[in-house]
Order: C-alpha cells, then structure tokens, then sequence
C-alpha cells in the first residue's frame, strides 16, 4: 500500500505490504516461502518499506468463523485437522486496516515488520467450540488424522476449488501467533479488540431460527 501518490512508485514516499505470519524462505510451505520472498524483494527494492503479519483475521465478512459456522448449520460433525492443536492468535480485520494507516503515519515504522494478532491466543479446536457456543449448536469436533487429509487433500487437487490444499495442511502443523520479540499492533498505536466485541453479532445468523433468535 502506497502513501502519496499511488500513480508511481518513484514519487510515493512510504510503502506498506501486507505479509502473514510465518513467511518463512526455510518453509516447506509454498505459501510461507513465497511470503518471505515476497517481503526480501520488496525491501531490496524499497528499504524503507513497513511489513504487516497478520495472523488469521476476523471480520464480518470473514473466510474462517463463516465458513465453519456454515457448516454447523447442517453437518453433524467439524473436522478438526490433525487434533486441531496448532494455535492461532485472531485479528480483527479493523485493527489491521488501522494499522496499515497508522503505520504510514509514522516515519518511526519504515524498515519495520510487525506482527499483528488479537489479544486471543486459543488452539483451532477452541476457536471451534467458541464458534458452536456462539451460534448454540452442538457439533461433534471430529480429529481427523494429517495423513488422512493429506490423500484426501491429494485426491481434491483435480476439482477447480478444492476445499483444502496439501500446501494448507502444511501450515496448519506449525503455531500461526506473534513471536514474543515481535513489534506488535500496541506497537503501532492500535488496542487489539476482543472477538467477543465483534464475531457473535456477525455470526447471529447461523444460530437456530437465524438473526430472529431471541436468545
């Protein structure tokens, strides 16, 4: 993301790049590696870049806790890939957008990376069962084994949109949460906010009776 003027990059002053947590040249994800490669290109060609990290981001509009509570409404079961013990620190997607522009603001962030998580650190499985307890439903949690996926994963690479990539499954074996010497969003000016302050109004449709339940 480009400050100024936008039209070039020679003139624009300050750039930020949206990254992800664990980019990583080393990974064997390609998706981790390519982050990392992505992030030394940008800073050879532009040093005074700022890099944000976000972990897994929540929103209104969001591809994890709707996708999932999606599911609940008819599945009798949630798979949760390999015991669901890797943990992940969720970001609201607002303070995300506030870091973006607090970092352009400051002159202090270039040449920085930043990673950027919630005050939440929980394991999948418990982001699970926060989903179900904020919908109502009771849903089996039920681990599925990464060698399974991963021939599962293998079998699904021939339709156009496969629900689940051996590259993801990849990355849900490693913690997706802020290194304890990272710059932080308190960092940056911005107070993580609570998924309690956001996801059970967005998810209030999923429950029984949908955005009409009293409850």
């Amino acid at each position: 993301m480009l400050a100024n003027n936008p039209s070039s990059a020679h003139s624009a002053r300050r750039m930020v790049q949206l990254s992800a947590i664990g980019a990583d040249a080393q990974s064997n994800s390609r998706y981790a590696k390519t982050k990392a490669e992505g992030e030394a290109g940008l800073l050879a060609a532009w040093p005074n870049a700022t890099i944000l990290r976000p972990s897994l981001v929540f929103g209104a509009g969001d591809g994890f806790f709707n996708r999932f509570a999606g599911m609940a409404m008819t599945a009798p079961a949630i798979p949760v890939i390999g015991g669901g013990n890797n943990r992940i620190q969720p970001v609201y997607v607002g303070d995300v957008a506030d870091a973006v522009i607090n970092a352009l603001k400051n002159d202090k962030t270039e040449g920085q990376i930043y990673e950027l998580g919630g005050p939440e650190v929980m394991s999948f499985r418990d982001a699970m069962r926060y989903l179900l307890k904020c919908i109502h439903r009771k849903r089996l949690l039920l681990s599925v084994p990464f060698p399974i996926m991963h021939m599962a994963a293998t079998a699904m690479r021939i339709l156009p949109q496969p629900p689940v990539t051996n590259d993801q499954l990849k990355l849900l074996k490693t913690d997706n949460v802020v290194a304890d010497d990272a710059l932080t969003l308190t960092d940056l000016g911005v107070a993580p906010t609570a998924m309690d302050a956001v996801v059970p109004s967005y998810l209030e449709r999923y429950k029984p009776g949908g955005q009409f339940n009293m409850s």
